[in-house]
C-alpha cells in the first residue's frame, strides 16, 4: 500500500422532518457537477441514516478540494437553503501542510480540520461504481491520554498492512481530544476480516477510552450493510446506507 495523502470533505447533513425527499432529489445535480468538475475527485457519494445525510467524498489533494465546492455550488447552496446554516456539521481530513491550505477559505464556515496521521495507506481505485464499504469510528479520548492512544497507531497500522487485502485504506486524523481512522474495505467480508486483523490494537484502545468513548457507524450498500448487522448491531452501530449513484472517478 502507498502512503495516503488524500484529503476527504466530511460533511453531515441533519434534514429537517419531511425534508429528506427533497434533499435526495438534490443527488443527482451532485453527482453531475462531480463527474463533469474537477478530476481530483477520487470518489463520491451519498449515504443516509434516519435523518442525516453524508456525503462520502475524496480529493488528491487541497486544490481538488476548492475545485470541487466551485463544481457543485449550485447544487449545494440548493441543499443548504433546506437543512439552514446549523444543519450542516463540517469537517476536513488531511495531511497538515493541505489543511492549512484550506483554512482560510472554510475556516470562516466552522469546518474542523483533523490532520491526516503520516503512516496513512492507500491501495488504490475501485471499479466505476463505488460499492466499497468503511468503518467510520470517532473515539473520544480522555484527558492526558493522547500521547498513549497515538502510541498505538502502529500496531493497528501493522495488522491491517499484514491483514486483509480487501483494505483500499487506512489511516488517522486527529482533532483536539477526538481520533477517527479513516478506513475502507471492498466489501463486508474484508470489514470483519480487518476487525480480526486489528483485534490486540483496537482492544487496546478500547481500555483507554472505555465503551462509552466510540461512536461507531458503517457506510456502503445496503446488501453489504446487512451482512454486518449480526456482528457489529450489538456494538450500537449506525448503518448508512450508500446511495446506488456513488462512484470512484
Amino acid at each position: 500500500m502507498e502512503t495516503d495523502s488524500h484529503v476527504t470533505i466530511v460533511p453531515y447533513f441533519t434534514v429537517p422532518e419531511g425534508k429528506m425527499e427533497e434533499f435526495k432529489a438534490g443527488f443527482p445535480k451532485f453527482y453531475e457537477g462531480t463527474k463533469a468538475g474537477t478530476s481530483e475527485c477520487v470518489y463520491y457519494g451519498f449515504c443516509v441514516h434516519e435523518n442525516k445525510v453524508f456525503c462520502r467524498e475524496g480529493y488528491k489533494s487541497a486544490a481538488g478540494v476548492l475545485a470541487h465546492l466551485s463544481d457543485v455550488k449550485e447544487a449545494l447552496d440548493a441543499a443548504m437553503a433546506i437543512v439552514g446554516p446549523s444543519g450542516l456539521d463540517l469537517s476536513l481530513m488531511g495531511p497538515p501542510a493541505e489543511l492549512e491550505k484550506l483554512k482560510e477559505a472554510m475556516g470562516p464556515l466552522g469546518a474542523k480540520f483533523w490532520e491526516l496521521d503520516a503512516g496513512s495507506m492507500f491501495r488504490g481505485g475501485l471499479a466505476e461504481q463505488d460499492t466499497h464499504v468503511t468503518i467510520v469510528p470517532y473515539f473520544t479520548v480522555p484527558e492526558g491520554k493522547m500521547e498513549e492512544f497515538k502510541a498505538g497507531f502502529p500496531k493497528f497500522y501493522e495488522g491491517t498492512k499484514a491483514g486483509t487485502s480487501e483494505c483500499v485504506y487506512y489511516g488517522f486524523c486527529v482533532h483536539e481530544n477526538k481520533v477517527f481512522c479513516r478506513e475502507g474495505y471492498k466489501s463486508a467480508a474484508g470489514v470483519l476480516a480487518h476487525l480480526s486483523d486489528v483485534k490486540e490494537a483496537l482492544d487496546a484502545a478500547m481500555a483507554i477510552v472505555g465503551p462509552s468513548g466510540l461512536d461507531l457507524s458503517v457506510m456502503g450498500p445496503p446488501a453489504e450493510l446487512e451482512k454486518l448487522k449480526e456482528a457489529m448491531g450489538p456494538l450500537g452501530t449506525k448503518f448508512w446506507e450508500l446511495d446506488s449513484g456513488s462512484f470512484w472517478k
